[in-house]
This record gives structure tokens, sequence and C-alpha cells, in this order.
């Protein structure tokens, strides 16, 4: 109720007079919100866009969308990685049991284990799977 009943301008306005006057944690904050986001498979692009306009706000033209793209691109990375750590490390066991019943699921995962670079890439390139899914297929194959 409180977002809904325009309140979203004040609270705008709140955030982009907090990040005037802390920049670094203001950098921080936005990098831990994309990290987050990456995780949990929420597409980045509204994050993007809306960083842009955030520290152009804040900080000018120039500076902003410097600051913009390096907040995102490191936030995009240390998402990514976690993102791929977590399906390693908590579903990988779970796949392989998959892979024992489903003979293409096992066919994807040594397709990824012989040439996976070569498959990631091609993935990356494509748009036709999510740039969040690839995390957790690389972290759930035997890449």
């Amino acid at each position: 109720d409180f977002i809904w009943f325009g309140n979203v301008q004040t609270l705008f306005n709140m955030f982009l007079e907090w990040m005037k006057l802390h920049i670094i944690s203001g950098l921080f904050a936005f990098m831990g919100m994309f990290v987050f986001a990456t995780i949990i498979c929420i597409p980045p692009t509204i994050l993007v866009l809306g960083s842009g306009f955030i520290f152009s706000e804040a900080y000018g033209m120039v500076m902003g969308i410097y600051m913009a793209t390096v907040t995102c691109f490191i936030g995009c990375c240390l998402g990514a990685i976690f993102a791929f750590l977590r399906a390693r490390y908590m579903t990988r066991d779970l796949i392989i049991l998959f892979a024992e019943r489903y003979h293409i699921i096992q066919k994807l995962d040594s397709a990824l284990k012989e040439k996976g670079f070569q498959v990631m890439l091609l993935l990356r390139l494509s748009s036709v799977v999510p740039f969040n899914v690839l995390n957790y297929i690389g972290g759930v194959t035997g890449i």
C-alpha cells in the first residue's frame, strides 16, 4: 500500500538524495541489488536502465553513465559467479539423478563436458536462453 499510493516519487527522491550523500555506499547498494536480482533470475534490463537514470541524476550525465556501467558490469559478473557456484554445489547431485533417468540430460551434460566453452559461448551470444538461466545451466552441468 505504501508504494502504490503516490509514494514512489517520494521514495525515488529520497534514494537520489541518499546516493548523492553516500557515493560509495550507493554504488555498493546498487551492486548488491544487481547481484541479488541475478541470483534469483530477475531480468537485469530494468536495473540496467534504472541505473543509468539514477546515476545520471545523482552524479551528472558523463560520470553517472560511467558509474552505472561499471556498477552493472561488476554486479552482473558477481551475480553470475554466485549463481554458478550455487547451482554447482547445491543442485549438481539432483542433475546426476535426472541424467540417469533421461538420456537427453545425459547427452547435454556430456556435450558440455566435451565442448563446454564453445557451447556456452554460442548460448551466451544467442538470445534464446536468458542470461540468468545460463548461469544455472553452467553450474548444474559438468562444464
